[in-house]
């Protein structure tokens, strides 16, 4: 057995870790495909020109929107890049993720560059109802991948939704909805979340909107 395949699949991913922290993966990974590392390393990952605009652009994001990521996931993102070369084998970078997080940001990604031909018709509403649990990191991976494939329409969308969803004003409580006489129920939660969709398509802007909105459709319910 090689030395390269006794190499357990965690010490690989911890070692490209503290290899994608330390330098600039713009300038590392074209390097690494030179040396075959990652053809020896991580099959399946691969640094075209496509490969390396998707890391630009994921380095504009932690450079421009830094206080809406996690700068300790960067290098992850990073190697999603390496594997999306396709959605099936994106998944390949499962491989590699270390936790339950990583997993997470990987699958939501996915998630999200599945749904991709669905994203023209949406409303910031609609992407709210669908994607209000996804992290801004796959968000932003989602974002990174369709401004590279020339998918304005969906890559703006999400930019707009991220942007917007990071400021969402606390529009109403449960107090709130108690003083329109309602009683406290599954019907709360409900009429909170679509108070937020609401804003997000800009029906509603302030409390004594969401408020009239909120006394409206419980009328309906």
């Amino acid at each position: 057995m090689s030395a390269v395949s006794s190499l357990s699949k965690d010490r690989i991913a911890n070692e490209i870790k503290i290899l994608l922290r330390q330098v600039n993966p713009v300038q590392a990974v074209p390097r690494l495909k030179e040396l075959d590392v990652l053809k020896h390393f991580l099959p399946g990952a691969d640094c075209t020109e496509e490969t390396k605009a998707l890391l630009h652009t994921i380095e504009f994001c932690f450079k421009e929107y830094k206080e809406l990521l996690s700068a300790q996931n960067k290098w992850f993102m990073c190697l999603m890049a390496l594997f999306s070369a396709d959605k099936e084998n994106l998944l390949r970078a499962q491989t590699y993720a270390a936790n339950r997080h990583y997993n997470q940001i990987l699958e939501e990604a996915v998630t999200l560059l599945e749904k991709e031909t669905r994203f023209s018709p949406y409303s910031l509403g609609e992407i709210h109802d669908e994607f209000f649990s996804f992290t801004n990191d796959a968000l932003f991976f989602a974002y990174s991948f369709f401004t590279v494939k020339e998918k304005k329409i969906s890559s703006e969308l999400i930019k707009e939704y991220i942007i917007k969803r990071s400021s969402l004003p606390k529009l109403l409580d449960g107090n709130d909805l108690k003083g329109l006489g309602l009683q406290p129920g599954p019907l709360f939660r409900d009429l909170l979340f679509q108070a937020e969709k609401a804003y997000f398509d800009g029906f509603i802007t302030n409390k004594s909107e969401a408020l009239s909105y909120a006394k409206e459709l419980s009328r309906r319910k």
